[in-house]
């Protein structure tokens, strides 16, 4: 099915040819209230960058792990205060794997981080990304750590 403005789905649905038609990605808070909707459901923004009072977006983003091996996902970016990220999620054999944005020690989403990717919390570790839209105005494409 071809992403268009008027798709709606679950984020954890992006897929990513999803991506690649609509790079960023906005919650549609205003749409809840549609029967079988939440407040998980996104839909496309029409833009190629990340408009400096965004906020609750879904970016594509590519990702690193700390051995090298790439990874497609996306991660939340707000940019009402700065450029401030939040949880992510790559995607793994057409799955959502969740990276939250911070983790302890024995964290059961970083397991199931390392379980989908099948490497050692070592390999992947910090974990790097790189969005694949700039920012308004910015010409380098933002970067951020999952530690």
């Amino acid at each position: 099915m071809t992403t268009t403005l008027a798709s709606r789905k679950p984020v954890s649905q992006l897929t990513v040819q999803d991506l690649e038609d609509f790079p960023i990605w906005e919650f549609a808070d205003n749409e809840e209230h549609i029967k079988g909707r939440d407040e998980t459901w996104v839909r496309p923004v029409n833009a190629r960058t990340v408009g400096r009072n965004a906020d609750s977006l879904s970016v594509a983003a590519d990702f690193r792990t700390a051995s090298g091996k790439t990874y497609r996902g996306i991660v939340g970016v707000s940019m009402l205060a700065d450029f401030e990220f939040g949880p992510g999620a790559l995607i793994v054999n057409g799955s959502h794997v969740y990276v939250p944005a911070e983790y302890w020690k024995g964290d059961e989403a970083r397991d199931k981080v390392l379980e989908a990717v099948g490497l050692t919390e070592s390999q992947v570790f910090p974990l790097h990304f790189t969005l694949r839209v700039p920012i308004d105005g910015e010409k380098d494409l933002r970067t951020g750590i999952f530690r």
